[in-house]
């Protein structure tokens, strides 16, 4: 079992996770179809981008050994989703030693 608790000072950005890693069945709230669908969501999108007076700085992001597995989630409470009228935890993954990081950024 592994658990995450975050409190925040308005309540807004608590999180309380207890994800199951001997547990391997993905969540199915009728979200995916298919674990293949669910796992293309399971990571950090490719770039990131922020303003700037000149343009746009573009960051692109680098990994390897990123093999998400399911996992279980017997408890959660994501403050977040609660802002949204009928949002659900879709599916839950696990990724160890994985080497993440961000190239220079380039403004455009």
């Amino acid at each position: 079992m592994l658990r995450f608790t975050v409190r925040s000072r308005d309540g807004q950005g608590d999180l309380d996770v207890t994800a199951d890693l001997g547990e391997r069945e993905p969540l199915w709230d009728g979200v995916f179809a298919t674990p293949a669908d669910a796992r293309r969501f399971a990571g950090p999108l490719p770039y990131t981008f922020s303003p700037d007076e000149e343009g746009i700085v573009v960051v692109k992001a680098f990994r390897s050994s990123w093999r998400p597995e399911p996992v279980g989630i017997p408890r959660h409470h994501v403050a977040f989703l609660d802002r949204f009228d009928g949002a659900v935890l879709a599916n839950a993954f696990h990724v160890s030693d994985v080497d993440y990081g961000w190239h220079r950024g380039e403004l455009r």
